[in-house]
């Protein structure tokens, strides 16, 4: 096999095509690099002219990678994978509390908890330095891109160390500018409901039992159960752009509680009681399990959920509960 590095190489463009290879796309690496599109096509266009190879095939349906750029790809693997294990050995022995902890929260969580509580752990541990990495990124626990991952799931990893940390809620919201005008009970055909393919960004189980369709998910069951006649409204893609379209009066949809309920513009459909969704889990790879620092945010993190349950999970109100 051919190598491709040599001395004088940015170790940059191996980042851009890296990014590209994986994902298949300039558009979706840019996301997850952080940068314009067309900066990654100009980082591999100068990548390729350097290695005087082709890396892709541009056609109508996207990249296609061409065999000279996947031996590239097999060996810049290898190579990352081999740094990645000496980092982790490193951090491994690292006794000490000082240091960067690289953290990525959902959606669900991130307001809340960016709000309330870091600010306590940071002048807790002043040594300790956060680095937040968006959830969009996908960051990777096993490349070590992150140290800790707080997310829901109902499919935990068997490879890495999960601590559950409670279980998310959610209800039927609409803004109360909305329901003024607009009465899903009485007048279901002048309302509309806002979907979302993601579950409100929250990954959940399927949901199977009397009334629903093997396969549904919670959303659509729901919907079939109680507002089986409202037209389909706008569908969102992602867990703030839902609460931003049920904010904006364009509709009800599902949100989760710790993000309705304190939204003064926001009130919870009566009748219908929390869902209940995906566990929320912290996740952090097997070998960082001695990390001090890593370990005084753990739990502090399991505290902090186990005392704000409602703040940051949901709750139960009176008004959910349906009498006989």
């Amino acid at each position: 096999m051919q190598h491709y590095y040599h001395p004088g190489m940015d170790w940059d463009d191996f980042k851009y095509f890296t990014a590209v290879a994986h994902s298949g796309s300039v558009r979706k690496a840019a996301g997850q690099l952080g940068v314009h599109a067309s900066t990654v096509t100009r980082r591999l266009d100068q990548f390729e002219r350097r290695l005087g190879v082709r890396l892709f095939t541009r056609t109508y349906s996207g990249l296609q990678i061409t065999p000279e750029g996947a031996e590239v790809i097999q060996q810049v693997d290898e190579v990352a994978a081999e740094l990645s294990e000496i980092q982790r050995r490193l951090q491994y022995r690292d006794a000490d509390m000082a240091g960067t902890l690289r953290i990525t929260i959902a959606d669900v969580f991130a307001e809340n908890l960016l709000t309330h509580d870091f600010a306590e752990f940071i002048a807790r541990y002043p040594e300790v330095q956060l680095e937040f990495i968006p959830a969009y990124r996908d960051p990777d626990l096993d490349r070590h891109e992150v140290d800790l991952v707080i997310r829901a799931t109902d499919n935990p990893p068997d490879h890495l160390i999960g601590r559950r940390l409670g279980k998310v809620l959610a209800a039927v919201y609409g803004s109360r500018h909305y329901l003024v005008e607009h009465d899903p009970w009485t007048k279901p055909r002048n309302c509309v409901w806002i979907e979302t393919n993601l579950v409100t960004g929250v990954v959940t189980s399927v949901v199977t039992g009397p009334g629903t369709d093997a396969g549904a998910t919670r959303e659509t069951s729901v919907k079939m159960q109680h507002f089986a006649t409202l037209p389909d409204g706008p569908r969102a893609s992602s867990l703030m752009l839902q609460l931003a379209a049920i904010r904006g009066d364009m509709g009800i949809g599902i949100l989760p509680c710790a993000l309705g309920d304190p939204d003064p513009e926001l009130m919870r459909l009566p009748g219908i009681g929390p869902l209940e969704l995906a566990d929320v889990w912290m996740f952090i790879h097997p070998d960082l399990r001695n990390l001090k620092r890593l370990q005084a945010l753990l739990e502090f993190l399991q505290q902090t959920f186990r005392d704000n349950q409602v703040r940051l999970l949901g709750e139960v109100v009176k008004s959910d509960i349906k009498t006989t």
